[in-house]
């Protein structure tokens, strides 16, 4: 748990006490066998035609990173995702991996975002707090 305030992009904002992580999937549970079973998978064309549509919703295919090997900055690829801009003034991100939305260090809104989206896409989501 965490408590305080953390700068995120210049911007000052309290950190919740418990830190969700967020996945956003047609699987039964977040622990399922998702890899090894395709029908977890969301519909790629429903996510980017809802992406699209979505003005609180920012395309997003980069994020800048570094290698933690030789501290060399890289761009990492991140096809798919999406940044949703939080009414409270900074960026939640929705991440997408092997057919499915991830959310990492997110609040209540955000989890209420992602109920939206899921629900749109006819998918489950699956909410997990440190």
């Amino acid at each position: 748990m965490r408590s305080g305030a953390d700068d995120f992009g210049g911007k000052r904002w309290s950190v919740l006490s418990e830190v969700f992580e967020v996945l956003i999937t047609l699987a039964e549970s977040w622990t399922a066998q998702r890899k090894s079973d395709p029908g977890h998978r969301l519909d790629l064309m429903r996510w980017e035609a809802l992406r699209g549509s979505d003005p609180t919703l920012i395309p997003l295919e980069t994020l800048p990173g570094r290698n933690p090997m030789t501290g060399e900055e890289v761009t990492v690829e991140v096809s798919h995702s999406a940044i949703w801009a939080h009414p409270k003034g900074y960026m939640a991100r929705f991440i997408w991996r092997d057919g499915e939305l991830e959310a990492s260090s997110v609040d209540d809104l955000t989890v209420e975002k992602a109920r939206q989206i899921a629900q749109k896409l006819n998918a489950r989501i699956h909410v997990d707090v440190d």
